[in-house]
């Protein structure tokens, strides 16, 4: 019989994030191109034009998919960071975002 007097586990966002359950390795394997993608900016093309420009010149799908593949090495830190601690879980959630946007860079590379 349930006894209410039996301690409840805390359900709590960021202690979640702690465990080793991919949450943390999906967060940054999604969030991780975005860096990138502003990083790839400031070393190729901030001397040349404004971002918002870069924007307008990026917007061709041939061209996305090449920024794109760059912008995905920023998953690599995370996924050695994540199998140096042990977080094997999040490692993997790591790996497939980018298995996630390899697919996108196909697409727009062969069909778009």
């Amino acid at each position: 019989m349930y006894s209410f007097d039996e301690p409840k586990e805390e359900t709590n966002f960021f202690k979640s994030l702690l465990k080793d359950n991919g949450l943390l390795g999906g967060i940054a394997g999604l969030l991780a191109p975005i860096p990138g993608l502003y990083l790839y900016y400031l070393i190729a093309f901030s001397y040349r034009m404004s971002f918002s420009h870069f924007f307008a010149f990026v917007k061709t799908p041939e061209i996305f998919a090449k920024v794109l593949s760059l912008a995905v090495l920023m998953n690599l830190p995370f996924f050695f960071l994540f199998l140096k601690f042990n977080k094997d879980r999040n490692a993997m959630f790591v790996l497939g975002a980018t298995i996630f946007y390899g697919a996108i860079i196909a697409y727009l590379k062969f069909f778009a």
